[in-house]
């Protein structure tokens, strides 16, 4: 069981989901990282490891196949440097 929390809005979001999770429960974090639908490829890095540290046991990229030569630059050196 488990949920996908859109975190676009920010990452705390996660907070009543991660209060009731249990043990082997997904928490999601979904994060935008298309400039153009809102999104912050720029701070998926600090972004991703916000929602971790929330709770989130899961991190989805909302639209990764529509993102710009610049988004994809953002997101591949986010990603370069994630556990």
């Amino acid at each position: 069981d488990g949920v996908v929390v859109p975190c676009t809005g920010g990452a705390h979001l996660l907070e009543p989901f991660a209060a009731r999770a249990g043990n082997g429960t997904v928490l999601a974090a979904n994060l935008t990282v298309v400039s153009g639908m809102g999104g912050s490829p720029a701070t998926l890095a600090a972004d991703a490891a916000r929602a971790a540290d929330l709770g989130a046991t899961e991190l989805r990229l909302y639209h990764a196949g529509l993102v710009s030569d610049a988004d994809l630059a953002h997101v591949t050196e986010a990603l370069s440097h994630a556990e």
